[in-house]
């Protein structure tokens, strides 16, 4: 099958590093798979994912359009690489590509490929808007969790799904550094190391991965705790800050965006996702896959990890998260033993490879042919 996948952009984020560990997925399943983007690389962590990529004989193809007056071009851009490429499935990602998506398979003539979008995690007010304008456009629309229904965004008349976001587990290897990692990190052994994996992103004025209310709650903890923040962002700096404002920056380690993920995960004793908006996080799922508790909240996005090794606290909510810190404290060794027998279970269900192959299910079911569709070349 030939698939075309449609991406705002390469950069750091969990939709972004989900996207090309399908694309590769179904590529190494004995597809042709192909990537557009419409604003292209964008950081460093773009860099990695567009080399992963090209080893993985994926081709990227953008329209490098950043600024308003480019992306006007861009559904004509992307309806000209459908004509050259002549998929069976058009597959979009986020609010915008779904638009651009949508706007150039209107420019081409019938036959037309299945398309197909991915929500990856809660609506927000343009995407709110989008979901009503392309209503019933979409040959299927899939959330990224079962418990992201579709039901509280609308119906918008396609058949719906719900298919688990994954991770390629061959990239969960620790490397040597993960050993000596707790001491680098001024960690002594008796403390609870807790990690926080997220970017310092703003919505409303609020962080998006609820880095203030951790910040906030540490204050409340008496255990001996070490929290190592590992992401970057515009409101990095004011979270420093506020940590040292609360007292608490001696108990905080904020090392900024890491290529190693595995290594910190497997240094710490527990994973902390405060979130006040989620998908299905990326990064809870490697923590669950490498045998690690974990603290979250209470949003729909993390009912997959509801068990023995996981304690919820009520979002937004600093007392409660400090209660569940207290409790990862008091009961460290139990949790461990726990998360480590669960890691099985999480690693089956969360397989990059299972997740793709549900996805081609889904194509077929929306009518695309295993041959390309005969979609004749854009004007």
């Amino acid at each position: 099958m030939r698939i075309i996948h449609v991406l705002n952009s390469l950069c750091a984020g969990g939709a972004e590093s989900f996207v090309v560990s399908l694309a590769i997925a179904q590529a190494r399943l004995r597809h042709e798979v192909h990537l557009f983007t419409y604003a292209g690389v964008l950081d460093d962590r773009g860099e990695t994912l567009a080399a992963q990529l090209s080893r993985a004989h994926v081709s990227h193809h953008s329209a490098n359009a950043r600024r308003a007056a480019h992306k006007l071009r861009v559904p004509a851009q992307i309806a000209r690489h459908i004509g050259a490429v002549r998929p069976a499935v058009v597959h979009a990602h986020l609010d915008a590509a779904e638009l651009f998506a949508c706007l150039a398979m209107g420019l081409l003539p019938r036959p037309r490929p299945v398309l197909v979008r991915t929500i990856h995690g809660p609506v927000r007010r343009f995407g709110q808007l989008t979901q009503t304008v392309l209503m019933g456009f979409f040959d299927r629309t899939v959330d990224c969790a079962a418990a992201l229904t579709t039901a509280r965004r609308g119906s918008s008349g396609a058949a719906h799904l719900s298919i688990d976001n994954g991770i390629a587990l061959d990239t969960l290897e620790t490397t040597a550094a993960a050993v000596g990692l707790r001491a680098h990190l001024g960690v002594a052994p008796h403390e609870l190391l807790i990690l926080n994996i997220g970017s310092f992103t703003l919505h409303r004025g609020l962080t998006v991965k609820g880095q203030d209310v951790l910040i906030d709650a540490l204050t409340r903890v008496r255990s001996a705790v070490t929290v190592v923040f590992a992401g970057d962002g515009p409101a990095r700096a004011a979270m420093e800050l506020r940590a040292r404002a609360r007292g608490v920056l001696g108990r905080c380690r904020f090392v900024g965006r890491v290529s190693g993920t595995a290594d910190y995960i497997a240094a710490s004793d527990c994973v902390v996702m405060p979130s006040r908006l989620e998908g299905l996080s990326l990064a809870a799922i490697e923590a669950a896959c490498l045998g690690r508790p974990l603290i979250v909240t209470d949003l729909a996005a993390f009912a997959p990890f509801a068990g023995p090794a996981t304690l919820v606290s009520r979002s937004g909510s600093v007392a409660s998260l400090g209660d569940a810190i207290e409790q990862a404290a008091a009961n460290r060794a139990a949790l461990a033993r726990t998360a480590e027998e669960r890691m099985a279970h999480y690693r089956a269900r969360f397989d990059i490879t299972n997740c793709a192959r549900r996805y081609l299910e889904a194509y077929t079911s929306a009518g695309a042919d295993d041959a390309p569709a005969p979609t004749p070349r854009a004007a």
